[in-house]
This record gives structure tokens, C-alpha cells and sequence, in this order.
């Protein structure tokens, strides 16, 4: 008796009818995967592409769609003011700021500070001199296209204070820093007592980047209570109005221990 050879059977799956196995399944896989190397090269391509460059007291245009610039880069010098905003010209174009320095940290990001949903970076005083780079991102990676300022603002030179140090003065403008030498592992406190207005303390490590900050640890007084040094250098504690444009008397001290 002759045997008759038999071909695979032709699987049904999900109504489509495929020889190789493949139905429903492998197309949403596929879709998928198509989906994910479209994001990963929206961010890839981002990246590679070269940031171009902005001018203080300037207003620039972009698009942080695929292949958009979406990268910034300006040269700053120690202590100076800036005002950074990013403004949709989409209607549904959520916009999110950041700010790095030039050791490639970012230092600061924001997404609603500005009016609607708009991003701004307001009243900062940056760290150190060298070349920062401003990047255009999106809330939960939205894309579109923007007007991005980048504003000079005038501001007093950092004060110095040591390790037992009182200072009381008047805050007359939109931030004051306080400059300080630690040592790794010195475990420090600021307090702010006899303010005049609803006042934030912020404390920036020596590339510029925040570790520590608060608002009301006593009522509307702030506080950095038993914070450790991760490393050796210069400090700056940051202290700022809550609300804008409302100032007034402050007594900042600065102790160390535990």
C-alpha cells in the first residue's frame, strides 16, 4: 500500500489562516516591536543630533518631533541669572524643560511652572562657568514644536557663611545664595527664623545639583535639618521666596553636627 505524504496543517487562528503558524498574535507582536524601534530612534536620533545654540536674552524656535531639535546649548559664568521658558505653540503639546550643567548633570527640570502648561526655570542662578545645555523634552514623552527663551536676570553675588554663622539681612529680590566649604560626611543644619514672607531653602552640592530642600518645617520657616555632605567643596544654599515677587526680613544660620 502506498502512503500518501501529508503537508503541515494550516493552522486557523483568530479568522486568519497562515501555513507558517502565524495569525493575530505574531501581527500584534510585530506591531509592537514596530512601535518601540520608532521610539527608541525618536530618542536615538535626538541625541546624536548635535544641539544647536542660543543666545542670552533670546527667543528661539523648534520642534521636538522626530529628527526636531530638541537640544540647546549656551555659555554661562558663575553666579549669573537666568530665566529659561518654554512655551507650546501646539495645542496639545505638554512641554517639560531641562537644565544641564557642564559636566552633562541636570540640575533642574520643570513642566507647569509657566502659564496653561507651559515650562519654566525661573530665577536661577547658575553655579558654575562653562557651557550648559537646555533640553526639550515633553510630559510622558509628548512632541511638537516651541518657543524657548533664555533671559538674563540680575542677581547679588553669592554671600559667604561658615559652620556657626548667623546672618540676618533683607531678601529684595527673587533669590539670595549662601556659599560654604564642607567636608565629606560633615552633617549639616540651616534654619531661617524671623522671615517676613513664606520663604524655600535649597541646598546645591559643588556641580550645582539639588540634594536637599524644603518649604514649612516650622510653620511657613524652613529648614535643612541633619543633612550629609556626600563630598568634599564649595556649597550653595539657595533661599527664595515661595511665592513670587514677596519678600522681606530673613535670619539664615548654618551649624554643623549631629
Amino acid at each position: 500500500m502506498n502512503k500518501q505524504s501529508s503537508s503541515p496543517p494550516i493552522q486557523n487562528i483568530g479568522g486568519f489562516r497562515c501555513g507558517c503558524g502565524c495569525g493575530v498574535w505574531g501581527i500584534i507582536i510585530l506591531a509592537g516591536l514596530a512601535i518601540l524601534i520608532f521610539f527608541l530612534a525618536d530618542g536615538i536620533f535626538k541625541n546624536a543630533t548635535p544641539p544647536s545654540a542660543i543666545e542670552t536674552d533670546s527667543t528661539v524656535s523648534g520642534d521636538s518631533s522626530f529628527f526636531g531639535v530638541s537640544r540647546w546649548t549656551f555659555t554661562g559664568q558663575s553666579g549669573d541669572g537666568i530665566n529659561i521658558s518654554l512655551v507650546s505653540t501646539d495645542d496639545d503639546y505638554d512641554p517639560l524643560v531641562r537644565l544641564f550643567g557642564p559636566n552633562g548633570h541636570e540640575l533642574l527640570s520643570d513642566d507647569d511652572s509657566g502659564e496653561s502648561l507651559n515650562a519654566l526655570i525661573n530665577c536661577y542662578a547658575l553655579p558654575v562657568s562653562g557651557i550648559y545645555t537646555i533640553q526639550v523634552d515633553g510630559f510622558s514623552g509628548d512632541t511638537g514644536s516651541y518657543e524657548l527663551s533664555l533671559q538674563t536676570i540680575e542677581l547679588k553675588f553669592p554671600r559667604n557663611i561658615e559652620y556657626g554663622q548667623q546672618i540676618e539681612d533683607t531678601l529684595n529680590q527673587c533669590q539670595q545664595s549662601f556659599a560654604f566649604n564642607g567636608d565629606a560626611g560633615d552633617i549639616i543644619w540651616v534654619t531661617l527664623s524671623g522671615s517676613s514672607f513664606d520663604a524655600v531653602l535649597q541646598l546645591l552640592d559643588p556641580n550645582g545639583v539639588e540634594i536637599a530642600a524644603n518649604d514649612d518645617s516650622f510653620g511657613f520657616a524652613p529648614a535643612l535639618q541633619g543633612v550629609a555632605l556626600p563630598s568634599s567643596g564649595t556649597y550653595r544654599i539657595i533661599l527664595r521666596p515661595y511665592f513670587e515677587g514677596r519678600t522681606g526680613n530673613y535670619v539664615l544660620e548654618l551649624s554643623e553636627g549631629e
